[in-house]
């Protein structure tokens, strides 16, 4: 089965540097598939964004992540969303 379909995504991520110790940094992304038929695939959209903030102990690190995603479909009313919550420690 070939049908024609675009997929394309885009995404970007700033960082910035509080002091030596501690950082924040945010991201957004964006994606989309969509088929060029009358054969009812469900083209959908997906969009994500997040923070998260480290700070640096002696050598060790601890830090915490937010992230939302929401999915979308174009023929049918119906999306869902995600969210997730990460504690992250790096220990040398």
């Amino acid at each position: 089965l070939d049908i024609p379909r675009l997929n394309n995504s885009a995404s970007s991520q700033v960082t910035y540097g509080f002091s030596r110790k501690t950082t924040l940094t945010t991201n957004f992304s964006y994606g989309l598939l969509h088929a060029f038929d009358d054969a009812d695939f469900l083209n959908n959209k997906q969009w994500s964004t997040g923070a998260g903030v480290d700070h640096r102990f002696g050598r060790d690190t601890l830090g915490v992540n937010y992230m939302f995603t929401r999915f979308s479909y174009d023929t049918v009313n119906q999306s869902f969303d995600s969210h997730a919550f990460q504690v992250i420690i790096v220990t040398y």
